[in-house]
């Protein structure tokens, strides 16, 4: 047997032969016709062949509806090329032998299509074949306009514009983060920065020693204060930022002076909590590279530098940034925030509506002033001269009491706002600041304390009572501090857990190893030290 091997046969309309015979030889005596059929949209096909039975020929469109009735006759009137399936190369066409098969695999017996029990072929699917015997899956395909032939299929334009979208969306908005970050350095420049690493360094010969005139006789002299050789472990937590707040009270034309108030704001992002402690400026500690001293005159010594490095080696706390502001700078500073409300005593207000001289001194005028016990909204005038107040109350005890509670006004006043407010209200603010800290570093604690919502809990401040003692040395009214009982305690405040409270029973609690500076014995440092080592560590 042979057949046509000619594979340029093409049309899905109409029959067409290219230039070509067609040979068929060896058809066997009374054989059957053996159709090999495509059909396109019009329904005819592109070749046909017989294997016997025929005249081997080529046949035009009157013979092919000829062999079409035909073929229906043959096949009890079912149709050759109708909605039948087709079958599988190699197959007999219907009324076939058996064992026959169709392209998907299900066999013919005894001349018929074996069927399954909801009566159709094995195998087969609801769907009606399309006119070129595919199932309805392909017939669907074909009527979405999409061809089987991976060539011929559509290109999925819907996909290829989302993507275009959002690519052009991403550069959009870079655009945007790039012109905001622009925007916010370019304002947060205007900030008056310090390079630590080039502060100037005041000679040892030309130290000072800020005598008090009331002072009176000296109570102990320099070289009998014995600090026993404390070594405090400097305290790294990567949850706790400490920047030190350093107000200088410095007057026109004034270079670096003694820092006039000390605080440590730490930002605990793992209690999401600001803690305010302020360091009283008349701590005598050891000063390294200088002689023992008010702790404020390291600023004026060495500035940032060596009073981060005095706060470190005496109480080991890390300090990561430095924020200075002079009496011009807070009062603008504060004139943004707005007016701060601030419970006062009656004895407090009526110092600050009469005692001006000192606040005039500040270059402010106090007259006029109408405050009163109870609750006051307090200009930014007022709330420098009460944060300045020393001589109502307990002195500086008070006074640095003082200094926080305009702090903690002053954060009620912003704390609400979102971070494009309080980034805008920075922009104003910052250039009454020095600081030696970065705008990347900056907006990161901005953004920690805003996002998180932060809270200012309880306040404290070193040295804390029962952990100290006032002496007079060279002339100078000082408080000379149990550095390991200290060190312990604002490591807790800062470190641990936060239940440590600014109380003389509580802070004892710190100190018992050590009752006075002279009868502390080598083993009681050693347990002061191991207190410390007691505590959790990063």
């Amino acid at each position: 047997m042979s057949r046509q091997n000619d594979d340029n046969w093409q049309g899905n309309d109409r029959h067409q032969v290219s230039g070509r015979n067609a040979d068929y030889s060896g058809r066997p005596e009374g054989g059957t016709q053996r159709s090999d059929s495509r059909y396109g949209t019009g329904g005819s096909y592109s070749r046909t062949s017989y294997d016997a039975g025929n005249s081997g020929k080529v046949m035009m469109p009157a013979d092919v509806e000829r062999a079409r009735r035909a073929a229906e006759a043959r096949n009890g009137g079912r149709g050759a090329y109708g909605r039948t399936q087709r079958p599988a190369s190699g197959g007999t066409a219907p009324g076939r032998s058996r064992g026959s098969q169709y392209r998907d695999g299900s066999q013919y017996r005894d001349g018929a299509p074996r069927r399954s029990s909801a009566g159709r072929p094995e195998g087969r699917s609801r769907s009606t074949a399309d006119s070129r015997g595919r199932s309805g899956s392909s017939a669907r395909r074909n009527a979405a306009g999409v061809s089987g032939n991976p060539r011929n299929r559509r290109p999925n334009r819907g996909g290829g514009m989302l993507v275009k979208i959002a690519l052009a969306v991403v550069i959009l908005l870079a655009v945007v983060l790039t012109a905001m970050i622009v925007y916010v350095n370019g304002k947060m420049n205007q900030i008056n920065r310090i390079d630590k690493s080039a502060e100037s360094q005041v000679a040892r010969e030309d130290e000072t020693f800020e005598t008090d005139e009331d002072a009176g006789s000296d109570t102990m002299a320099a070289e009998e204060v014995d600090w026993n050789n404390v070594n405090v472990d400097v305290m790294k937590d990567a949850d706790v930022v400490n920047i030190l707040l350093i107000g200088q009270d410095r007057r026109d034309g004034e270079g670096r002076t003694r820092s006039d108030s000390m605080i440590i704001v730490s930002i605990n992002t793992e209690r999401d909590e600001l803690i305010l402690t302020s360091v009283m400026r008349d701590m005598y500690v050891p000063i390294t590279g200088y002689s023992d001293n008010r702790i404020n005159t390291a600023y004026q010594l060495g500035g940032m530098t060596l009073l981060d490095q005095v706060i470190e080696e005496n109480f080991g706390i890390h300090i990561d940034a430095n924020v200075e502001v002079d009496f011009d700078g807070f009062v603008a500073a504060m004139t943004e925030v707005g007016d701060l409300n601030i419970e006062l005593r009656a004895e407090e207000a009526e110092y600050l509506n009469t005692e001006t001289d000192w606040v005039e001194e500040a270059g402010f005028s106090g007259e006029g002033w109408t405050l009163h016990e109870g609750l006051n909204a307090m200009t930014p005038e007022q709330a420098l001269a009460y944060a300045r107040t020393r001589y109502v109350g307990n002195s500086d005890y008070e006074r640095t009491e003082r200094q926080r509670k305009v702090l903690v006004a002053a954060y009620e006043n912003v704390k609400h706002l979102s971070l494009t407010e309080t980034i805008a209200l920075a922009d104003k603010i910052f250039p009454n600041f020095t600081t030696d800290m970065t705008n990347d570093q900056i907006l990161g604690y901005v953004y920690n304390i805003v996002t998180n919502n932060m809270t200012i809990g309880d306040t404290y401040r070193i040295p804390a009572d029962g952990l100290y003692e006032d002496q007079t040395i060279n002339s100078m009214a000082v408080l000379v501090p149990d550095l390991a009982a200290n060190a312990s305690y604002l490591q807790e405040i800062i470190y641990g857990n936060g239940t440590a409270s600014d109380s003389e029973d509580t802070a004892a609690e710190y100190g018992e190893q050590t009752e006075t500076a002279d009868d502390t014995t080598a083993q009681e440092n050693s347990e002061a030290a191991d207190a410390i080592e007691a505590l959790p560590l990063s």
